[in-house]
């Protein structure tokens, strides 16, 4: 399930852009936390499960869901009580990598979630507008629990779940 640089998921997974990314028709969430080997990796992939769940085929394509930690153990595997609870939920622990967050992951993301404050304000001081697309877990569950899903516009005319 990783790519060639060992991130991310295999050519012909829905989640991958072909390194476009931001702005060239694909939605980047990057998930973020210190190590990049438990709360993220664990975000990361349970995010990736609950789109494919939710949304399916025909509107995962343009979707790209990574992380990254602020000390990023480069390369670590996932620790393994996060893969045996990632498997437990029925999503794929297999073939991550850690990494550790670079400027060029945040200017990407068109959305990031932290783990906690500390998290967000250290993504936030690296600049790049970082502060209107950044948001803890919680802050962004209460914001998507706000949303009346009625207002939504209907995919399908929408151009799809990125542009919506």
């Amino acid at each position: 399930m990783t790519s060639p640089h060992g991130r991310g998921i295999a050519d012909g997974d829905l989640f991958r852009d072909g390194g476009q990314g931001h702005g060239a028709g694909a939605f980047r969430i990057l998930h973020v936390s210190t190590g990049n080997v438990c709360r993220s990796p664990i975000t990361e992939r349970l995010n990736r499960h609950a789109l494919a769940h939710r949304l399916g085929d025909p509107y995962i394509g343009g979707l790209v869901v990574e992380s990254a930690g602020t000390w990023g153990h480069e390369g670590a595997p996932m620790e393994a009580h996060a893969a045996t609870v990632l498997a437990d939920f029925g999503a794929d622990p297999d073939g991550f990598l850690g990494r550790e967050l670079l400027d060029e992951h945040v200017i990407r993301a068109d959305l990031v979630l932290t783990a906690t404050r500390d998290h967000r304000a250290q993504v936030i001081s690296m600049g790049h507008s970082a502060g209107l697309r950044t948001f803890t877990l919680k802050e962004f569950t209460r914001l998507v629990r706000a949303i009346d899903p009625a207002t939504l516009p209907d995919p399908e005319q929408a151009g799809g779940v990125v542009e919506r």
